[in-house]
């Protein structure tokens, strides 16, 4: 789940909807959407602010930027 006013992206186990896991992958300032990838145990989000589309491995805990939209960067709030 991906917090937009909190600033974070979360893990939520789906059997019970409780929060599972606080994800901190240092880069995610206003994440507004994200996927998981099961077989890659990769987690991917955008971030509105950034501008950018980014991917943690939740095997290996790092975190790779894929694309900087150099249009987006920095509009929000203005």
């Amino acid at each position: 789940m991906a917090d937009w006013y909190l600033r974070n992206v979360y893990q939520i186990d789906a059997n019970s909807g409780s929060v599972a896991q606080l994800l901190k992958f240092g880069v995610a300032v206003h994440p507004n959407a994200v996927a998981y990838d099961p077989s890659t145990q990769y987690v991917y989000w955008s971030d509105v602010e950034l501008g950018t589309i980014n991917k943690h491995s939740l095997l290996t805990n790092t975190t790779t930027r894929i694309y900087t939209d150099p249009t987006s960067v920095g509009r929000i709030g203005k």
